[in-house]
């Protein structure tokens, strides 16, 4: 029987929550890290994102440590 691994993607805003599979390679054993990173690049598939360094001045007052 074919396994997959199933990540429940939970949406910062109502109505975006997602679920996806992504199959495992047949008889091979998956060690919890390797699972982890499979699920970490589905969610990287998904949801594209990306950092910047910015001055103090580009984040909100109410941000500001």
């Amino acid at each position: 029987m074919k396994r997959y691994v199933k990540v429940d993607i939970e949406g910062k805003f109502v109505g975006t929550d997602v679920t996806v599979f992504t199959p495992l390679d047949d008889g091979k054993e998956y060690s919890p890290d390797e699972l982890e990173e499979i699920a970490q690049d589905v969610v990287n598939q998904e949801y594209t994102w990306g950092f910047d360094v910015v001055d103090e001045s580009e984040v909100p007052e109410g941000e500001r440590q």
